[in-house]
């Protein structure tokens, strides 16, 4: 794992404490066994292609829902992918689909 992957990684954990502090759940520890599973970057890459080939047809899941109800987004995954420091960790589709799931959490 790159320097800038571990950096990506222990940014993911920080956004995920921040958001528990501000009453998001982790429900049974999905997305901090992922993080763990995976790192940052195959956690990112594992949810955005897990809800389609291109942000059309992507599907939002509970977390990021939870996080909007939350008025959250700004802690979440596809936030994160999108920042200056690490949008270089993913492809443009990669992030078309981050913005897209931002812009329409609840689709």
């Amino acid at each position: 794992m790159s320097e800038i992957e571990k950096e990506f990684t222990s940014y993911l954990w920080e956004q995920l404490a921040k958001a528990q502090a501000h009453g998001y759940v982790d429900h049974d520890g999905i997305y901090a066994g992922m993080l763990e599973r995976y790192g940052g970057v195959g956690t990112a890459k594992q949810l955005i292609a897990s809800y389609g080939r291109n942000a059309d047809n992507a599907k939002s899941q509970a977390g990021l829902k939870q996080l909007a109800k939350l008025g959250l987004l700004e802690f979440s995954t596809e936030a994160a992918m999108l920042t200056s420091q690490f949008k270089r960790l993913f492809t443009k589709h990669e992030r078309d689909i981050a913005d897209w799931r931002l812009r329409y959490p609840n689709e």
